[in-house]
């Protein structure tokens, strides 16, 4: 299992994600209302990371702007 830091900030005007030193920043055009970032997110780190959606999930920060990313491979 992989685990990526992420400060996530949503409902922004652009949807892009930018490497750090300490993990990932990400911009999201969702907003953070009833979990429709944390659904964006995951979309956005398959696509970015060419995973399967199934293999990402929140371990920890559903609620926070920062986050912890697990990464379960096949």
């Amino acid at each position: 299992m992989i685990r990526y830091s992420l400060h996530v900030t949503p409902n922004a005007k652009i949807q892009k994600v930018e490497a750090t030193a300490k993990g990932f920043k990400v911009w999201l055009h969702a907003p953070a209302v009833e979990g429709k970032a944390n659904a964006a997110l995951i979309q956005l780190m398959a696509t970015h990371l060419g995973l399967k959606k199934r293999q990402l999930s929140l371990e920890k920060g559903q609620k926070s702007r920062n986050k912890i990313l697990l990464v379960q491979p096949e």
